[in-house]
């Protein structure tokens, strides 16, 4: 898979329908979904959020006809809105929610992408609404076969019955699955917390430019033959990353970045870690390396 010319290829699509957005967005897009599964686009209403990850999956097959693309939002179901899990009823019987269904789904179709649009998280509490979610992304390693899992997103005493255990209390976040939600600037909604963005890649969508027209006004079709591949996640941790050429130029990269900082972790090191090597293997590292 020719990394370069897919991006390109998006950015062309996007075009093509009629909207622009600043230049790098949909690089930026590939590198934060790669490097973090859990991602968060920053910007006023109306800036295309939603456009964006939508155009941005279309053009690699991934859509709400072929159910591999949903959107969902807290802000329609004020009564429950953090049901969107499941709950137990009063008789003590499991109901399994829209988001659960949708990973549940996902995770037997391990070769396709499947992205969750949570669209304007802030109107209810992030921390609380993703809860489970990013307690479960935490968990995520390589076991003994190379293979990437997390624990369980229920802890089995929930359940009550031998079938719901069966059904529920095996579920983890599979490995093709994307998780972007919009977040408004709005001062009566809720902020993120310093520990989930410590969890998430933001990058902020800023107003189109008006006087600026998309210069792709020519139709161009989606991909339909990418596989998870093109998003999945390489690299968790630094042990498991082969030494390369360009290895020690990102541990030289990021040791002067932490010099005046003095307090990056071995979480935060290896996210930056996993960015720049995605960055350099798959996209400009012959131009980086010429520089180094």
């Amino acid at each position: 898979m020719n990394i370069q010319k897919t991006i390109k290829h998006i950015n062309s699509y996007i075009q093509s329908k009629g909207y622009i957005f600043e230049k790098g967005t949909a690089e930026n897009l590939y590198l934060s979904l790669k490097t973090k599964p859990l991602l968060m686009l920053y910007g006023p209403e109306g800036c295309g959020k939603h456009s964006l990850i939508r155009l941005f999956c279309e053009s690699i097959g991934i859509t709400a006809q072929n159910k591999r693309f949903k959107t969902v939002s807290p802000y329609n179901n004020h009564i429950h809105p953090y049901r969107h899990m499941g709950f137990i009823n009063p008789d003590n019987t499991f109901y399994s929610g829209e988001i659960l269904e949708f990973i549940m789904t996902a995770a037997e179709d391990r070769d396709n992408s499947y992205v969750l649009y949570i669209s304007d998280l802030n109107t209810e509490d992030p921390d609380k609404y993703l809860h489970e979610i990013v307690k479960s992304m935490d968990t995520v390693r390589t076991d003994e076969n190379g293979v990437l899992a997390s624990e369980p997103i229920f802890s089995a005493d929930l359940f009550k019955s031998d079938t719901e255990k069966e059904l529920f209390g095996n579920i983890r976040i599979p490995d093709n699955l994307y998780i972007v939600c919009s977040i408004c600037r709005d001062e009566k909604w809720h902020t993120l917390s310093s520990n989930l963005k410590d969890r998430t890649n933001i990058i902020e969508i800023k107003a189109n430019n008006l006087n600026e027209l998309p210069q792709c006004t020519n139709s161009c079709d989606p991909i339909s033959d990418i596989t998870n591949e093109f998003l999945k996640r390489e690299y968790y941790d630094i042990s498991h990353i082969e030494n390369s050429n360009y290895t020690q130029i990102c541990v030289n990269i990021l040791s002067e970045i932490n010099k005046p900082l003095k307090y990056v972790g071995k979480e935060l090191f290896s996210d930056f870690f996993a960015i720049y090597l995605n960055f350099l293997s798959s996209i400009w590292w012959k131009l980086l390396l010429f520089f180094s």
